[in-house]
């Protein structure tokens, strides 16, 4: 289980202040958005292991839409997560009198000075700020879409790596890959590698939260929480990463010499797992193809709207707002 469970386990309810905002209890709220995560991403792998056996069989996409919206709710849900721990955080000090101050909880906790929040927002901005925030904001807020995209060695379908990126209208009517996403405007993320990312930062976050709550106790309370707890456990994280941890490592031709997160499960007892969560590692993905073939969906365009495929022709860039 992700270390934020086991430490807040171990405070003691006088420090908490959940029900002056009000608000759920933490450890509560903790358990509750967790495992919307794991429940979004089991939905994804579910999907992704459907499509890709119909299309190694068939050649031809089934319902790739599914997977889409999967990994849509997916992003929507880690999103809301880091929202939730930042609510978490807030519970641990007193509301002002007026509450307008906290509208934002990012910036009201940093007035009220909590300990050890900036190496949490250090890890938060790695991953938000360069990754999930422009993929959820361009679906939200720019009519951004997802889209599927498949590669595989033309001599053999059983090769396919199934992947999506998010289509996006820049500058001068040109639909394609969203600039602000995919850094080079011609590319998508594999599902393989996407997923390990998206895991390695939730067990990152938690670690990172459990230190600012054990903070804030020793800087706050002078109580010094354990911080060699056993860990808890829970089927549906057990099951999900044992599922994660079994699929095949399966970049993209753009992702083969990208940093790779490594998930390893060293344990099968449901009881004592032992999982570990490494990023960056630095290792060159070898991928021995022939002829590699490219099928990439994409919206329509009306009028003069021009169409840019991920990895066919040349990207233009353009002026981001």
């Amino acid at each position: 289980m992700p270390a934020a469970y086991q430490t807040l386990a171990a405070v003691p309810e006088a420090l908490l202040h959940h029900g002056a905002w009000p608000q759920r209890h933490p450890r509560t709220l903790y358990t509750l958005s967790s495992r919307k995560v794991v429940d979004s991403l089991g939905l994804v792998l579910k999907e992704l292991e459907r499509e890709t056996a119909h299309f190694r069989s068939t050649g031809k996409q089934s319902d790739y839409g599914a997977l889409l919206a999967a990994q849509k709710a997916l992003v929507y849900t880690i999103r809301e997560h880091i929202d939730d721990c930042y609510s978490i955080l807030l519970s641990f000090t007193d509301p002002p009198t007026d509450r307008s101050e906290a509208s934002r909880p990012e910036r009201y906790l940093k007035i009220r000075q909590l300990p050890g929040l900036r190496r949490f927002e250090v890890t938060l901005r790695d991953y938000l700020v360069d990754h999930l925030a422009p993929l959820v904001n361009g679906l939200k807020h720019r009519a951004a879409i997802l889209h599927p995209v498949i590669q595989w060695d033309v001599r053999d379908l059983t090769s396919a790596r199934l992947g999506y990126y998010l289509e996006e209208v820049s500058e001068g009517e040109l639909t394609g890959p969203s600039w602000r996403v995919h850094r080079d405007g011609n590319s998508g993320f594999s599902f393989s590698r996407d997923l390990r990312f998206h895991v390695y930062y939730h067990y990152e976050l938690s670690q990172r939260l459990a230190d600012v709550i054990r903070a804030i106790c020793r800087a706050w309370h002078h109580l010094e929480l354990p911080d060699d707890a056993v860990p808890t456990s829970d089927g549906r994280w057990f099951n999900t990463l044992k599922e994660l941890t079994a699929l095949p490592y399966e970049p993209l031709s753009n992702e083969l010499t990208w940093p790779t997160p490594v998930l390893t499960l060293r344990s099968t007892d449901t009881l004592t797992p032992v999982f570990v969560a490494e990023y960056p590692v630095r290792r060159t993905h070898v991928w021995r193809i022939g002829e590699l073939r490219v099928q990439a969906g994409a919206t329509a365009g009306r009028g003069g709207t021009m169409l840019k495929l991920p990895y066919m022709g040349k990207p233009r860039r353009p002026k981001l707002g």
